[in-house]
């Protein structure tokens, strides 16, 4: 298992980050305010809560920490990894923040920086891959 070396309160921060992007329109590739992708909203609220040993892509944020299968065992600060939300030989192709309630923030395509929720039998149950915690 890979740490990050994130604790508990460190995740509540980055929580707290990820919600100051709420509304913030979907840009590949993006990491501000002005546009943001999926795994840049996790990269940049890590970034600016001082945790810099951190990747950039869906894919390598999915390589740290311990995976959770089932969704009934997601807790705030863990991270979320679903499959086929586009077009791609890639096994993650979207990643979020979970917030606790069965809800996860998240850069939706379609909608921006956004709250969804994680069982949601129309879209993202379906797409779900599986967690990671990475708190230590």
């Amino acid at each position: 298992e890979r740490s990050l070396g994130v604790s508990h309160a460190d995740m509540q921060r980055v929580i707290k980050e990820a919600k100051t992007y709420l509304g913030t329109k979907h840009v590949m590739g993006g990491i501000s305010h002005n546009g943001i992708d999926c795994s840049g909203l996790l990269y940049i609220s890590f970034q600016d809560n001082g945790i810099t040993n951190i990747p950039r892509t869906a894919e390598d944020f999915a390589r740290y920490g311990n995976i959770l299968i089932n969704t009934n065992n997601l807790q705030s600060g863990d991270l979320v990894f679903f499959t086929n939300t586009y077009r791609t030989s890639k096994l993650v192709t979207h990643a979020g923040i979970c917030i606790g309630n069965g809800e996860f923030i998240h850069t939706s395509s379609s909608k921006g920086v956004m709250i969804s929720k994680i069982n949601d039998p129309y879209y993202w149950r379906d797409k779900f891959l599986f967690g990671t915690r990475i708190v230590n």
